[in-house]
């Protein structure tokens, strides 16, 4: 009997678990509106953990704060402890942004630790504001800002008149006035069912393991703008229901996001249909290159592009230009198989770092100009024949001086299986002739229908030149040679309604928290600013002659010392 008796209690525990498990409300969401066009989750005691606050507080930016003697006691108290500040910042921190007819409003919410202490931080903050309570909710405001809290919770509100949709085209459109403590209490009375608490796919984002959570609900974003001379096109179709999430995780050497594209029942169907497979490895191994510093590359169904223009409205539109040109969509469609590939190659400096100007003759634009990559484009071929009869159309249009004379300025050529397209024949033949190079970063990007691969690390190594004579650019410069390493995006599954991309950025250092590391960078980019800032004053003064002219510093005057950056450490 007693056996039975914990059996079914076991049993009861589980269903619970499982229920609260699978269940398709949550809290954070609470208290954001369902129409919300922005919203943040920032997880405190994560992000608490990872980048501890005496870390943060030696950071220069934040010592300069410290240091401001106009800073209110109140309010530096709260920076040196945030404990001080009455709000609870090991619990979760909410942002969002909500647009309605008065314009728009953002707000700043989470849980109080201790009343008091936030109600003395308000009285700094917003000085001078009327004080009200109404219903156990007590209010300290001052246009435009209201700040409302209970016992257990607290919402900063700032009224954004210039979120009314005609803002953005009519200087002269005016919002209508909003009662800011009307709008503050009803977010802390705000129903589950008209807030985000009960909407499944942010309960899937907040459900996901991360540092800070994103949604941006794209719809509510573009739904009310002017459609100009696209109105006669269905191109709401493109964000009607269209909703991203995504979580953003900071951890060791690396910075890491994943993200949720959610559309509307016929756009989703067509990207289930049409999802595309894996890249196609072997073209990325064809790239002939000593340094790559990005490769794109794509796998599709070409009849995808046809659905999508449908959905749209305007493949009847597409067909007739296409049709002027020489072709028409479905030529286009079947010469193509369904592979892209996009590579930017080996940097060449207009100036090699031997050349040697003198002073009198020193040429600054040259100086300034940037390294240039090759450029090499390529794709899958379906139908020969088809793809033929594109090329042509392309040379014409080019022959004619239609689109651009840069048409005739790159080699293009194509084999039984793909064309190239480049800015270097050589590139172009090589490619077409075969390789298979093993690249390293290839590892990362198969498997998926988008990959994108970056190499920061020979990016900046490229620019560091054109930048040499900049004391700033080039400091900024080696900090970020010393903390970036590569980039990998991928992209393109379709699963549970939405299509699904990842990000990872690498730095240098693998065993420290990439939050430290972004926190001693700006840390030290701040430290230089100021010490130029302040080199740039004194250089002012020193050539200033005592009747007030200025100058002009000679060529052979000594240059400017160049600001050597403090070394990133490692905080493991």
């Amino acid at each position: 009997m007693q056996i039975k008796f914990r059996i079914s209690i076991l049993t009861a525990v589980a269903a619970i678990l499982l229920l609260a498990s699978c269940s398709k409300t949550n809290e954070q969401g609470k208290r954001v509106p369902e129409d919300a066009l922005v919203a943040v989750v920032v997880d405190g005691a994560s992000l608490s953990e990872k980048l501890p606050w005496d870390e943060l507080k030696q950071n220069i930016l934040f010592k300069n704060a410290l240091s401001d003697s106009n800073l209110p006691a109140f309010v530096k108290q709260a920076l040196e402890n945030p404990d001080n500040s009455g709000i609870d910042t090991k619990k979760d921190l909410i942002f969002y942004l909500v647009k309605d007819s008065s314009g728009g409003y953002g707000v700043f919410t989470g849980t109080l630790k201790t009343a008091d202490k936030f109600h003395s931080l308000l009285l700094e903050i917003i000085k001078g504001g009327s004080e009200k309570e109404k219903e156990g909710i007590k209010t300290i405001s001052k246009s435009p800002i209201i700040a409302g809290y209970d016992k257990e919770s607290f919402v900063i509100l700032v009224d954004i008149p210039s979120l009314k949709k005609s803002n953005f085209y009519n200087d002269e459109a005016l919002a209508t006035p909003r009662d800011l403590a009307s709008t503050c209490f009803n977010i802390f009375k705000l129903s589950e069912k008209k807030s985000l608490g009960s909407n499944e796919k942010f309960t899937s984002l907040v459900k996901e393991k991360g540092d800070i959570h994103l949604w941006l609900n794209v719809e509510q974003i573009y739904k009310d703008m002017p459609s100009g001379g696209m109105g006669m096109f269905k191109m709401d179709k493109l964000y009607e229901g269209n909703v991203t999430t995504s979580t953003l995780n900071f951890e060791n050497g690396k910075i890491t996001s994943k993200s949720s594209h959610y559309s509307n029942k016929e756009l989703a169907a067509v990207w289930k249909k049409y999802e595309g497979n894996s890249i196609d490895e072997n073209m990325v191994k064809r790239i002939p290159a000593k340094d790559i510093a990005m490769v794109l590359a794509m796998n599709f169904k070409p009849e995808g592009i046809r659905e999508i223009l449908k959905v749209t409205g305007m493949d009847g539109m597409v067909t007739m230009a296409t049709g002027l040109l020489g072709f028409n969509l479905d030529d286009f469609i079947k010469a193509n198989k369904g592979d892209l590939l996009l590579a930017l190659t080996d940097f060449k400096s207009p100036i090699t770092d031997g050349l040697s100007i003198p002073n009198d003759s020193l040429d600054f634009e040259a100086v300034r100009e940037n390294p240039t990559p090759d450029i090499l484009f390529a794709t899958s071929i379906g139908d020969k024949e088809a793809f033929n009869n594109l090329v042509k159309t392309i040379k014409k249009m080019g022959d004619k001086g239609i689109g651009t004379d840069k048409v005739k300025d790159v080699a293009y050529n194509l084999n039984d299986k793909y064309f190239a397209i480049g800015t270097s024949k050589e590139n172009v033949d090589k490619f077409l002739a075969g390789g298979n190079t093993d690249y390293e970063f290839l590892k990362k990007m198969s498997g998926n229908p988008i990959a994108v691969y970056v190499n920061i690390q020979y990016i900046i190594k490229a620019f560091q030149f054109s930048v040499k004579n900049d004391n700033g650019a080039k400091s900024i410069s080696d900090l970020s040679k010393k903390l970036f390493q590569d980039l990998y995006l991928t992209a393109g599954e379709y699963s549970n309604g939405a299509l699904h991309t990842s990000l990872e950025l690498n730095m240098v250092d693998k065993n420290t928290n990439s939050l430290k590391q972004l926190n001693q960078f700006f840390g030290t980019v701040a430290q230089y600013m100021i010490a130029e800032k302040k080199r740039k004053n004194e250089e002012e003064s020193a050539i200033e002659n005592f009747d007030g002219t200025i100058q002009t510093r000679t060529d052979t005057e000594s240059e400017a010392p160049v600001f050597t950056p403090p070394v990133i450490k490692n905080n493991n």
